[in-house]
């Protein structure tokens, strides 16, 4: 109950079910990002991916900065969805077909986001790294971690397992 309080509900299984690898029982350094997404600004996520010790100075997180100099190779993605679905994760025919579309379009707030909303209907879009001029893998990282977290209703689990300890399970 501490640990609910001081950082959140804890993480759930459903949330890294289709983690590739699998994340349950690696060792990590650095906080539990799981619940990271929408506490931080995209600003914020590209100031610490750029120089994490000017945001948290005790902070022994490398820099990332490439990642803004990086455009993001797309040419694959449907391809890349497919293996996914192959080991389990449920990608839909439309999502592997319009996927490469959807990822430019996730970045791309002049966009028709209409059909990407459809599909994926907890999307954001917007530019995440400040520079709307390209797509860059620092898009990518950003959007990712501002999505972690946002998918599952926590309240509701919390409910349920409150529930299940009232009756004894």
């Amino acid at each position: 109950r501490d640990e609910v309080e001081r950082y959140g509900h804890y993480s759930l299984a459903a949330e890294s079910m289709y983690d590739h690898p699998f994340q349950w029982g690696s060792k990590r350094t650095g906080p539990d990002l799981a619940r990271v997404g929408g506490r931080y600004s995209d600003e914020w996520h590209v100031q610490h991916l750029t120089n994490p010790q000017a945001v948290v100075p005790e902070s022994v997180m490398p820099q990332y900065g490439f990642l803004a100099e990086t455009e993001l190779s797309k040419p694959d993605i449907a391809d890349n969805l497919i293996a996914l679905r192959r080991v389990g994760v449920p990608y839909t025919k439309a999502q592997i077909e319009h996927a490469a579309d959807d990822l430019a379009l996730q970045a791309d707030e002049t966009g028709n986001a209409k059909d990407l909303a459809t599909r994926y209907p907890k999307s954001q879009v917007r530019d995440y790294d400040g520079d709307p001029s390209r797509l860059t893998e620092m898009d990518a990282l950003v959007a990712y971690l501002q999505m972690l977290g946002t998918l599952v209703d926590v309240e509701s689990a919390a409910a349920q397992e409150e529930l299940a300890s009232e009756k004894g399970r």
